[in-house]
Parts: C-alpha cells; structure tokens; sequence
C-alpha cells in the first residue's frame, strides 16, 4: 500500500482519445510527432521555446487540458489579429472632405439650405433667451414660461412630423415663429402699455416655434445626408450652429440701443429660412439615401 502513495507520479497527456503515460515509451514515439494545426491548415510541430512555457512538458506536450484551452485561444487571437491587420492594409482609408457636401447639384442645394437653417434656429434660439428679461411684466415668470413652454413644442414636433412630415412643419414653425417675433416690435410703440399680454403672447409663440423647428432639424438633416457623408454633414450644420451661438448674446446689446431692431431681424431671418425650406424634399416613409447619386435619382421625374 505504502508503495502506492510513495510512487512517483506520472505526467499523463490526453491525446487522440487516450490517456498517455510519460514513460509509455511507444505513446512518447507517438505522441511527439504531434503537430499543432490552425484554421488556415498550416501545420507546425510544437517548437523547443514553447517548452519553456507553463503547461507543456520536456517533451513538449501540453499536460493540462487549462493550459490546452489557453493555447487554442492564444493561437486564434493570434490568427484573428493577423487577418484584421491584413484587412486594415487592404482597405483604403476614405477620407471626407467639405468639398464632397458640394459636388452635386442637389446635395449642394440641401447643403446651403442647412447651413442657413441651422445658423439662423441657432441665432434667433440663443438671442430671445437672452432677451427674455427685457419683455414686459415680471421677468421671473417670463424666464419660466420661456423654459416650461419647450415641453408642448417638443410634444408637438414629434405628432406632426409623424403625422404630416417633415418639410411642412418645418416650413410653418419657421414662418409662424418669425412672424411672432416681428410682431414684438409692437413694445417700443406709445400705445403697447396697455397690451404688455399681446407681447408677451407673441414671444412665447415664437419661441414654441423656433424651439419645434430647431429639434426638427435633428431629424430632418441626417435623412437627407446620404450614408457616407451623414455625419460629417451633421457635423458642418453644428459648426455653423457653433458660430451662430457666438453671436447670439450681442442680441441683447442690440435690444438695448434699438428694441426693435432685433426681434424684427431675427423675424425676418426665420422667416426667409422658412421659405428656403421648400427647396428640400420630405423624407417621411421614404428610403434613406446611401450615395449622393441615389439623391440625384430623387430630382428624376416620377421619383420619390
């Protein structure tokens, strides 16, 4: 019994089915013509430096199903990374410049056509908060109507861009917003004292408004870019969105000196946005385009 316990213990190695001794001399023979195959059936006998690794024997045999698994996923990490390298030198880097937003006819139309949407939603957004405070009556509660009177206008983009569309929301949000704000100019005459209420109306329709046309335009725009350029699209629109934001709070400065110059401006602006607007197609129920040419394919007669 003693020499049972005391017996040295012996390597074993599980290879085609069986289990192999270290001394077997005629399962050692077999065994060390072992290869290593991968999925790419090229065949390589275990090296003497794999030895050294935890896991193999001095005969160069894995003896731990563990350190198997191991080795397996080893060699197709290995192999998974040699393929994604050789598929990264294969495929060429694609490179999108501002120019491509321009090369056709029809993408440079909707292109101009954003660009000015986004710079002016951008500066009439940012220059009537900043102007709230100098509306009639209690600026407190004009600054929270100003804030609370975002909720309806975001319920009421999403039912209508789904009901109707979305060029014809955003064509009316633009007119009826810079309509609104041009009806403000009414506060700098005589006779507004005794119609505070009608501006403070009129500036909280407008704000609805613009505030429906600007979260509009996030949906609107990455429809109309197509797949190769949809981000970068979206990109430029936000720089010139950026840029605008820059400007806006001199519109206070301005409402200082003449009152009624930057409603009336902003009006105006919004406004002949709005009439741009046309120029762009609707895109509900309609198939994204993935190439500018598929765009081009829209201005065919009898498509879209």
């Amino acid at each position: 019994m003693e020499s049972l316990f005391n017996e040295k213990e012996e390597d074993t190695v599980i290879y085609d089915g069986r289990i192999h001794t270290e001394n077997d001399a005629s399962s050692r023979d077999s065994i060390q013509a072992k290869v290593v195959s991968d999925s790419d059936g090229i065949i390589s006998p275990i090296s003497s430096e794999m030895s050294n690794i935890s896991g193999f024997n001095t005969n160069g045999l894995l003896t731990d199903s563990r350190s198997i698994g191991d080795f397996g996923s080893s060699v197709l990490n290995n192999k998974n990374s040699d393929r994604s390298r050789r598929d990264k030198k294969e495929s060429p880097i694609i490179r999108y410049r501002f120019s491509e937003l321009m090369r056709s006819k029809s993408i440079c139309r909707y292109s101009v056509v954003f660009f000015l949407i986004w710079f002016v939603d951008s500066l009439t957004y940012g220059a009537i908060n900043n102007t709230v405070t100098y509306l009639p009556g209690d600026r407190y509660l004009n600054t929270f109507f100003y804030a609370v009177v975002e909720i309806p206008a975001y319920a009421i983009t999403w039912m209508l861009s789904e009901k109707i569309g979305r060029r014809l929301p955003l064509i009316g949000f633009h007119i009826v917003g810079g309509f609104a704000l041009m009806g403000t100019v009414i506060q700098t005459f005589d006779f507004a004292h005794s119609m505070k209420w009608l501006v403070v109306l009129l500036s909280m329709i407008g704000k609805l408004s613009l505030t429906a046309a600007f979260a509009l335009i996030y949906v609107i725009v990455p429809e109309l870019f197509p797949t190769n350029n949809r981000n970068f699209g979206l990109g430029v629109c936000q720089t010139f969105a950026r840029s605008a934001s820059l400007l806006s709070p001199h519109a206070r400065i301005l409402y200082r000196h003449i009152p009624w110059l930057s409603p009336l401006l902003l009006g105006i602006l919004s406004t002949i946005v709005g009439l741009l607007s046309f120029l762009i197609p609707e895109t509900r129920h309609t198939k994204l385009p993935d190439t500018i040419e598929e765009i081009e394919d829209w201005e065919k007669p009898g498509c879209c």
